[in-house]
């Protein structure tokens, strides 16, 4: 009889959850046995404060815009403006050929340029040109008209070193359209020149050498180059040596002046060439040099100068008397000082120091400096007391200053500059 064995058989039931649908596996097990594997690279922990560790521009830094070199040769009595288009017109003392010399002289020389400096046009001489000829106190305005008053101590003389003080009128063309018109017979003391009323008219101011003493006088051109006003004095008594013109917020002109007897002074002329407020000295009678001026938006006026052996600024109100004390913007004196007004009231200067090198600063509406020092074409000498620097306002409060370089052995080279600001 056979015998039926059974072996044992061990079955092993896999239990899984499954959703409402039998045998089909919850939603939450499907996900995950299809989606896809991402490969995320590893991020390094954000500290705190990481993402304001970018560079921060220092708001105490005056920034180079650009930089560039005009010409081959080594200028003096620079002056510079802007003129409506948004050109930039250069005048300056540079050498010229000479009729039926052989040799070249040297002459008052303008140029037209771009806001890259590029030149427009060709060169103008506006002096007459001499084997020894020398400008002094070169100005330049423009006027609404677009036309460009020089104003300068042409130094014809050559035996006495004897000048006289004339004006021209160009055009924006570079076209001698009036002058030279001679306003002062005998050598004029620091002429200074600045816009009235929009440009409508301009004012010059100088010290008289033709009268009995250096005496301060004035003079109104208008935008045809038509005096206006003839040669006025604002002083009676002592020899004006020194002076500096601005343009007020309402179109007048204010005039800061050293008197060998009175110290420095103030006043400020309409366009009529009444003198609307009359002479006030600027710090208790005392003298100060190196004289430049901006007048502000906020009716007030910046006045510029050396005292004490440093170039300091001073504050004027309205009523000319000064607001507070001198404040010191660089700690050694300042030559041939340029001051233009920002649109927020800054004041923006450049200078020339005695160790023959360009600066820059930019102060407050109270004369605080904010900015810089920043030096200007480094590498290069410029020498003092010559006007060897001038400057103008661009677009987006941008200046463009002009400079005299030189360098000695064993380079040996004379260059006019230019670099841009902001």
């Amino acid at each position: 009889m056979k015998r039926l064995i059974i072996m044992p058989v061990m079955i092993t039931f896999s239990l899984f959850f499954t959703d409402h649908a039998w045998g089909r596996p919850m939603a939450r097990d499907r996900a995950k046995k299809t989606a896809p594997i991402r490969r995320v690279n590893p991020v390094a922990p954000k500290l705190p404060g990481r993402a304001t560790l970018r560079k921060i521009p220092d708001p105490t830094t005056i920034h180079v815009v650009k930089t560039g070199k005009i010409a081959e040769e080594r200028p003096f009595r620079i002056t510079a403006c802007t003129l409506n288009d948004g050109h930039i017109f250069v005048g300056w003392e540079a050498f010229a050929d000479m009729a039926g010399q052989p040799h070249r002289g040297r002459a008052g020389r303008g140029a037209r340029y771009n806001t890259q400096f590029q030149r427009r046009g060709v060169d103008m001489i506006y002096t007459l040109t001499r084997d020894s000829y020398f400008l002094e106190s070169n100005n330049s305005v423009p006027l609404a008209n677009g036309n460009i008053l020089l104003a300068f101590n042409d130094k014809e003389d050559q035996r006495t070193g004897s000048g006289r003080g004339r004006y021209v009128l160009l055009s924006s063309e570079m076209r001698v359209i009036v002058g030279p018109i001679t306003f002062c017979q005998r050598d004029p003391k620091s002429i200074s020149a600045t816009s009235m009323l929009d440009g409508d008219a301009a004012l010059i101011a100088y010290g008289d050498a033709s009268s009995e003493r250096y005496q301060g006088k004035f003079l109104i051109v208008d935008s045809s180059g038509k005096i206006i006003t003839r040669p006025k004095p604002y002083t009676n008594k002592g020899d004006v040596t020194e002076v500096a013109a601005g343009t007020t917020w309402n179109g007048k002109a204010f005039v800061a002046y050293n008197c060998s007897e009175d110290g420095s002074l103030t006043l400020e002329v309409n366009v009529l060439g009444n003198i609307s407020r009359w002479s006030r000295a600027l710090f208790n009678y005392q003298t100060v040099t190196g004289l430049a001026v901006c007048p502000l938006f906020d009716k007030n006026t910046l006045v510029l100068c050396n005292r004490q052996g440093a170039a300091r600024s001073l504050l004027i109100g309205p009523d000319g008397k000064y607001i507070g004390g001198f404040k010191q913007f660089h700690p050694e004196q300042a030559h041939d000082m340029q001051a233009t007004l920002l649109s927020n009231d800054n004041v923006f200067v450049s200078f020339t120091t005695p160790g023959e090198k360009a600066m820059c600063v930019v102060l407050d509406s109270t004369g605080k400096r904010i900015k810089g020092p920043k030096a200007l074409c480094e590498g290069y000498n410029v020498q003092p007391g010559l006007d060897t620097i001038a400057q103008t306002k661009l677009h987006n409060d941008m200046v463009a200053v002009v400079t005299q370089g030189y360098r000695k052995a064993p380079h040996n080279d004379d260059v006019t500059l230019w670099t841009v600001l902001k």
